[in-house]
């Protein structure tokens, strides 16, 4: 009667064999790394002799594996991190879009029927790192004096910006933070932008181009010149004409009281 009960117990046998995936979802950022933390259990009179990591793209038990303790051509970003007595975590690192899907983790006794798969799994979802853009001005076209916002998004992070940033304009870090401010813009800020984590330059966002147009203002007033003025004169004037004023080329035009017709020029 007591052996009936012990069999019927629910865990009494079947706890001695598990694995257990402590994040069922995973996301991560392209580019970056990530490790599914993992323990196995097993009745402690066995000894573990292979330890596999394999994806739902593949037969979980019967492979192909994308990491086999056995076998030495495995791909060098799967990494396993745990060892052979209770720790199964996984490290993919360098992380590509195709490695979205669900992991599943097996391993083998050095009996013949001493084998265990946690089906269950833990699922890897995969996202780019996005750049949002703000600015006062609807119209397309950027002058000088506008303003730009530029906020890095992490997809994992949800609607909470906690993850560290790094700012690139041109390939060159310029600033930390979830949000670039760009003021009174100039045509000095001209270039192209673009965000990574901090701790993983390689999760580089899509690149934002932003050109600040010049805005050439002109004015004009007339000028009393002598018609006999020659064409080295009237050269050397215009030239002098050119002068900076608030950081904007302003091009004073005089109109010169001569006769056209008369071909000083």
């Amino acid at each position: 009667m007591l052996l009936f009960l012990a069999l019927f117990v629910p865990g009494a046998v079947c706890s001695e064999w598990n694995v257990t995936y402590h994040q069922q979802h995973i996301c991560a950022l392209k580019g970056s790394s990530v490790v599914i933390p993992c323990s196995f259990y097993y009745p402690k009179d066995l000894q573990v002799k292979k330890v596999m990591w394999g994806h739902e793209r593949s037969n979980i038990i019967d492979g192909p594996f994308i990491f086999e303790s056995e076998m030495n051509e495995t791909d060098t970003r799967f990494k396993y991190t745990g060892d052979k007595q209770h720790n199964c975590s996984f490290k993919i690192q360098d992380i590509e879009h195709n490695d979205t899907g669900k992991y599943a983790f097996r391993f083998i006794t050095d009996t013949e029927k001493g084998k265990w798969t946690g089906k269950v799994g833990s699922t890897l979802e995969v996202v780019d790192l996005n750049v949002s853009v703000t600015k006062p001005n609807v119209n397309d076209r950027t002058k000088e004096g506008d303003s730009v916002n530029l906020t890095c998004i992490n997809g994992c992070d949800g609607d909470h910006l906690s993850s560290a940033f790094t700012w690139f304009k041109n390939r060159e870090p310029i600033n930390e933070g979830p949000v670039l401010y760009l003021s009174n813009m100039s045509s000095t800020d001209s270039g192209n932008y673009s965000c990574s984590l901090k701790t993983h330059t390689g999760t580089a966002s899509r690149v934002i181009n932003i050109h600040v147009e010049f805005e050439l203002k002109v004015s004009s007033f007339s000028h009393t010149c002598p018609c006999f003025l020659g064409r080295r004169d009237a050269n050397r004037q215009m030239k002098e004409m050119k002068q900076k004023e608030n950081g904007a080329l302003v091009l004073f035009f005089r109109v010169l009281h001569i006769c056209i017709t008369s071909n000083l020029f």
